[in-house]
């Protein structure tokens, strides 16, 4: 599947990515379909709110902390400079909850000049100029 038509496609928000995806989920289930290997299972399913992904993350050390072990794992290498279809965690604001945005660690999907993320509203595209980059990781074939 092109990145393209993944980013593209209808996706319903959920927390935990049963029944729909969360940000982190999201690039989980692209990495399956590009991988076969889905680095979000060991967590996918294991939360159902905000609250809930923000201890796994927490426990973690953080976003990138969590992720980053579960890609390299599955054949990820971690870059510096990002190309269309790697998986990153950026920074950037966000608005899970109908409240103020604030500043907040996102997985995300590099797709050309962009960063694909997945909210609320389905994937959106947040510019690099816009995002810290955290850290990157693309698929080793």
């Amino acid at each position: 599947m092109l990145i393209k038509d993944y980013v593209e496609r209808r996706v319903k928000f959920r927390w935990g990515g049963v029944g729909g995806e969360d940000c982190t989920t999201w690039c989980g289930t692209y990495a399956f379909m590009l991988t076969g290997r889905d680095p979000a299972e060991a967590f996918r399913g294991t939360y159902d709110s905000a609250e809930g992904a923000r201890a796994i993350v927490d426990t973690a050390g953080g976003l990138a902390e969590l992720v980053g072990p579960l890609l390299v794992g599955q054949g990820w290498r971690r870059v510096q400079q990002p190309s269309t279809g790697d998986m990153a965690v950026i920074r950037t604001l966000v608005d899970f909850e109908g409240s103020e945005a604030a500043e907040s660690n996102v997985s995300a999907l590099c797709f050309g000049p962009l960063w694909s993320v997945l909210g609320p509203a389905g994937p959106g595209g947040i510019a690099h100029r816009k995002a810290q980059l955290v850290a990157c990781w693309r698929w080793s074939r």
